[in-house]
């Protein structure tokens, strides 16, 4: 189901719930870190949400849209691994899509459905598995004080371009080789934000090595400034303004 056509029979979230919301996303895509992935997925959002044909949407002018229901909506259609499996918003996706959805839930991602803005221990958080939750309390502070930001139009973006989606390295190829030569990719990183960042001419190269570099992908992990996914744009698509974004 459209989130458009979801959006008019779906509850209206709060700020809290739609900062909830955006957090787990973030958390989800980047971990706890990266400024520069938390701005891209939220532009890519207001896009319309991630994907091939949600971009064309987007390039024929429909609209970003700010409301809360529609943006949250988007969210659940893009990862619906990172909503409570009872969350109303799932209904913008197909039963067949939602139980086949269901199925691919593992630990390693599905932890984050249950995580809060007072980052308390994740529901899911199954300490005999990972590390301790209490390592990670001071890091989930500054995420969620960056999500707020973002949402509220306080982080500068530092994208190259528009954006209507982001994935991984495969992503990179299919969406940007020869099987749709409209798509075009958008660098979002940013200049060193804290000691030990690296230079932002090198964030592309140790995306690139991430997978079979231990060290690359530990220096990609531990910076702010990098962005760990690739992201993408129609190239007709049109830039919404920067103070378009959300305010409490």
């Amino acid at each position: 189901m459209p989130a458009s056509v979801a959006a008019g029979r779906l509850p209206v979230p709060t700020f809290r719930q739609l900062h909830n919301a955006y957090t787990r996303l973030t958390l989800n895509e980047s971990g706890f870190k990266s400024r520069s992935d938390q701005e891209g997925i939220f532009r890519a959002i207001l896009h319309g949400g991630g994907g091939r044909n949600h971009g064309r949407r987007a390039r024929r002018g429909t609209g970003y849209g700010l409301d809360y229901t529609k943006l949250m909506a988007r969210m659940a259609r893009h990862s619906s691994r990172t909503f409570p499996r009872d969350s109303k918003f799932l209904v913008v996706l197909t039963p067949e899509k939602r139980a086949r959805k269901n199925r691919l839930r593992t630990y390693q991602n599905d932890w984050t459905s249950t995580f809060k803005l007072d980052c308390s221990r994740p529901a899911g958080w199954k300490e005999s598995v990972s590390k301790s939750w209490h390592g990670y309390e001071k890091r989930c502070a500054l995420l969620v004080e960056s999500t707020r930001e973002v949402l509220q139009g306080k982080n500068v973006a530092h994208c190259d371009g528009p954006i209507t989606t982001w994935g991984s390295k495969d992503d990179r190829h299919r969406q940007g080789g020869a099987l749709d030569s409209d798509w075009h990719e958008t660098q979002c990183d940013r200049p060193p934000q804290v000691e030990g960042d690296p230079p932002m001419e090198e964030c592309a190269e140790l995306r690139a090595k991430r997978w079979t570099d231990e060290e690359a992908n530990r220096r990609l992990l531990n910076s702010t400034n990098c962005a760990r996914n690739y992201f993408f744009s129609w190239l007709t698509i049109d830039e919404p303004e920067k103070t378009a974004m959300v305010i409490e």
